[in-house]
């Protein structure tokens, strides 16, 4: 990976990373008149390589379906455009720590009131759900919403076209988000809605993804994409090409946004802050300040009598790893992944999904095997 004529670790000077790519603006977009590539994924991506002392070069243009075949086959080093962390995607692939978050809607049309107050009310044959073959959000209809008619489309589609159809009636709801909706309504004004924008059904974090198993590089990009939101450039350069602040949530910024009551304090899949209470089992547990005590206890407890204690104490260390790393992102979804564990039937697939993206946001869980282990158990 990255490499020109020898692999980078030998020959980092004359390094390259072959990047593929989809439209998908504003992160990434290719003009088709002179073929420049411009975007918040490809600026981010060319500040990484100046870091690293590599040379970007763009090589082909992707599908959703196919991007993970193109680094397996080694025709490219890097998918430069977005990817959301799903279980699929942290099963083949390698995928870099979030840039920035996506909020998902729900879309529907401007004088649809049948699920406003009750979202399960869509997982029912008679409604019809948009999607997109290999995008998330197909994903999110599959597992969220089985019942439900799905009118699936090809993985070339634009998100626009399933817009346009979404306002003439040939599906009933869209999960998307904010950002391709607010572009839509533009010419589309009062044509369709968003029924969660209090509480979307999902945050995504946009990741950049390469070769499975490539944890030196993994750490090489996540080292040097956490510098640059640290010093604020990453935020610069979102505030360049989206002057809505509520289209994304910036990774460093995301608990203030929900502080700020910008989105509620039930944010996506219901992550709520909870009760700091004072009882707790576990010997380190006064010592927590991001990790909700109360929660861990539950989770903890319903693992343990499902399992056994061996298996819950997993519960305990990664609440002690999330801890000392001062993450707020990741400990934003350990919540929610315990609240789903303590659940009187946790779904899996969702499980499965904050623990892909927990794994990116905070990487030395993924690579503890001991960790792996126990949550593979209580995942699958």
């Amino acid at each position: 990976m990255f490499k020109k004529e020898g692999n980078i670790v030998e020959n980092k000077d004359e390094g390259r990373m072959r990047a593929s790519f989809m439209n998908y603006p504003p992160a990434c977009m290719k003009d088709t008149k002179t073929g420049k590539m411009s975007g918040i994924f490809v600026d981010i991506l060319q500040k990484v390589c100046d870091n690293l002392g590599l040379i970007l070069e763009w090589t082909e243009e992707v599908s959703w379906a196919s991007q993970i075949e193109g680094l397996d086959s080694d025709r490219y080093d890097i998918v430069g455009s977005p990817v959301w962390a799903n279980p699929t995607r942290g099963k083949l692939a390698t995928l870099s720590i979030p840039v920035y978050y996506s909020p998902i809607g729900v879309f529907v049309r401007a004088n649809e009131n049948r699920f406003s107050s009750n979202l399960g009310l869509i997982n029912n044959p008679n409604v019809r759900i948009g999607t997109i073959d290999g995008e998330s959000a197909d994903l999110i209809a599959r597992t969220d919403f089985p019942k439900a008619t799905r009118i699936l489309s090809a993985q070339t589609t634009d998100f626009s076209q399933i817009l346009h159809d979404l306002a003439n009636n040939k599906c009933d709801v869209f999960f998307t988000e904010p950002y391709f909706a607010n572009e839509f309504l533009i010419n589309n004004r009062d044509t369709i809605k968003n029924i969660a924008e209090t509480n979307p059904i999902r945050l995504y974090g946009n990741c950049y993804m390469i070769k499975r198993n490539s944890f030196q590089q993994q750490q090489m990009l996540n080292v040097t994409i956490q510098g640059l939101i640290d010093i604020g450039c990453v935020d610069k350069v979102i505030a360049e090409y989206v002057p809505n602040p509520r289209s994304f949530f910036r990774t460093v910024n995301i608990f203030k946004e929900i502080e700020k009551n910008i989105y509620s304090n039930n944010v996506v899949n219901n992550f709520i802050m909870g009760d700091m209470g004072d009882k707790f089992e576990f010997n380190n547990a006064q010592n927590f300040t991001l990790v909700n005590k109360s929660n861990v206890v539950n989770s903890f407890n319903k693992v343990k009598e499902q399992f056994d204690e061996e298996t819950a104490n997993v519960i305990q260390q990664i609440a002690e790893i999330i801890e000392k790393s001062e993450n707020a992102a990741a400990a934003k979804l350990f919540e929610g992944f315990n609240e789903e564990i303590s659940k009187p039937k946790p779904k899996k697939t969702v499980l499965q999904s904050f623990w892909s993206t927990l794994s990116s946001v905070l990487p030395i869980l993924s690579s503890t095997v001991s960790i792996v282990e126990k949550v593979m158990k209580i995942i699958n």
